[in-house]
């Protein structure tokens, strides 16, 4: 399977000013996609949701401004920093919409790299699976719980949706190769063994499936 980087340099520059880990609250259009087909009303995304802390300040710009200034500067977070930061979120946030529904393993290697203080790469790669595991495994319900699926993938390519949700994650993972937080090989195995291999196709049929 080759790694294609063309056509990713729009998507590069948006997500350059930006940690490079997934959301924590990642919206999977695959999961809308069969909520829809149950004639289910997609959940919104929770990170945009009305923050009434952030109304009352932004309409106070003026006292807010002056009391900004006199306060010191917040320290800049090191990568690692943020890298764990991130992961600690995502896993509150998996925990919290699972619920009482069975985990997948993924959610415990990532806990357990966190304890053991894992290296920044390690924790990428654990995000980044349990990235893929979130969007495949499960369907989102109204109140923003997740269940397992049943959806049939292989039978089901030619819904937009699930093409977008495939290309959303594929360029992830060649968005951390391109930036040195994972290497070819663990960005080829993870798509191989946790995309291509969910679709029925063949590593080429999967590029030219995305259009590489």
């Amino acid at each position: 399977m080759k790694l294609c980087l063309c056509a990713l340099s729009a998507w590069l520059a948006y997500c350059q000013a930006y940690i490079v880990v997934p959301p924590t609250y990642t919206h999977s259009h695959l999961s809308s996609n069969r909520s829809k087909s149950r004639n289910v009303h997609p959940q919104r995304n929770i990170s945009r949701l009305h923050n009434p802390t952030t109304s009352l300040l932004a309409s106070t710009t003026d006292f807010g401004s002056d009391f900004g200034s006199a306060m010191p500067e917040k320290p800049e977070l090191s990568l690692e920093e943020k890298m764990n930061q991130s992961a600690d979120d995502f896993i509150i946030n998996m925990e919290s919409v699972l619920g009482d529904t069975e985990p997948p393993p993924e959610l415990q290697a990532l806990k357990v790299a966190r304890e053991r203080n894992a290296s920044v790469e390690e924790i990428t790669l654990r995000v980044y699976e349990l990235m893929i595991e979130r969007g495949m495994r499960y369907d989102e319900n109204p109140d923003g719980g997740l269940t397992p699926t049943d959806f049939d993938i292989p039978n089901n390519l030619d819904v937009p949706e699930v093409q977008e949700e495939f290309a959303h994650l594929y360029r992830y993972g060649m968005m951390l190769m391109n930036r040195g937080l994972l290497t070819a090989d663990q960005v080829k195995h993870t798509v191989i063994e946790r995309l291509i291999k969910r679709t029925g196709l063949t590593p080429q049929e999967f590029d030219e499936w995305l259009g590489y």
